[in-house]
């Protein structure tokens, strides 16, 4: 027979690539004609995929760049075995994928930017990568949050000012979901070790969460944007966030 293998990852076991490489000898070895061709869907292993396929240049990066597009696989710095992604879940935060985008932007990498989202560890809504990139989270007070900022923070945010951050850069952003922002904790929050008695609290404050970024927006001169966007709750809300403040389309 001729097959075409093509899996995805396997999330924390084996990855595409490996799965490819293991699994084709073995059907070879049976006589079967093999077409290996691993996948990703904006979750861990895109960079691999990418190089498999002759594309970007591999390695331990984050990121590559792909002819004219830099792919960033936020699974490399958000993944659960990254540092700052212990337990509790709460005290997670996306600050370093909104550190690695402005790095991005400080040493000049033209775009279009493709961010994938999947196999993260966060619930966060975003905050931490919007915080990261510039933007301040005020509370009631006033008072900005100081860095990093958290899941846990999402109750204490109240507001958020300054200028809409990556001016001028494209950015999509690649979903392995289309759960949309507010059934993220009830949809992921388990496996990410959300305790079941936030689940419907953490739901709350990310509805909220939405409408300070919608007021944010307006002010800016951005259009509204609908709080049950698809895909927007990928990565425990990044997707909605990233969609929110860049302008970017999110393609789940």
């Amino acid at each position: 027979m001729r097959l075409v293998l093509a899996p995805d990852s396997y999330g924390g076991f084996l990855s595409a690539v490996a799965a490819c490489t293991w699994v084709g000898p073995r059907l070879e070895a049976r006589g079967h004609q093999v077409v290996r061709h691993p996948m990703a869907d904006g979750g861990e292993g895109i960079l691999d995929v990418l190089a498999w396929h002759g594309g970007g240049t591999g390695g331990h990066e984050p990121w590559s760049r792909l002819d004219d597009i830099v792919v960033i696989e936020t699974a490399r710095v958000l993944g659960f075995s990254c540092p700052g992604m212990g337990d509790p879940c709460l005290d997670r935060s996306s600050h370093a994928l909104g550190r690695l985008l402005l790095e991005l932007e400080e040493a000049g990498e033209p775009g279009p930017w493709v961010v994938g989202l999947g196999g993260t560890a966060t619930m966060d809504g975003g905050i931490g990568a919007l915080a990261a990139l510039g933007l301040a989270l005020l509370d009631a007070d006033g008072r900005r949050l100081a860095l990093p900022v958290s899941g846990g923070d999402l109750e204490r945010v109240q507001r958020i000012a300054g200028e809409p951050p990556l001016a001028g850069t494209v950015v999509s952003v690649l979903a392995d979901v289309r759960t949309p922002l507010e059934d993220a904790p009830a949809k992921f929050g388990p496996q990410k070790g959300l305790p079941a008695n936030r689940i419907h609290r953490q739901a709350a404050f990310l509805r909220r969460w939405a409408r300070i970024l919608g007021a944010w927006r307006e002010e800016v001169g951005f259009p509204p944007l609908a709080p049950d966007l698809p895909g927007g709750g990928a990565a425990g809300g990044l997707g909605y966030a990233l969609a929110a403040v860049t302008g970017g389309a999110v393609r789940a």
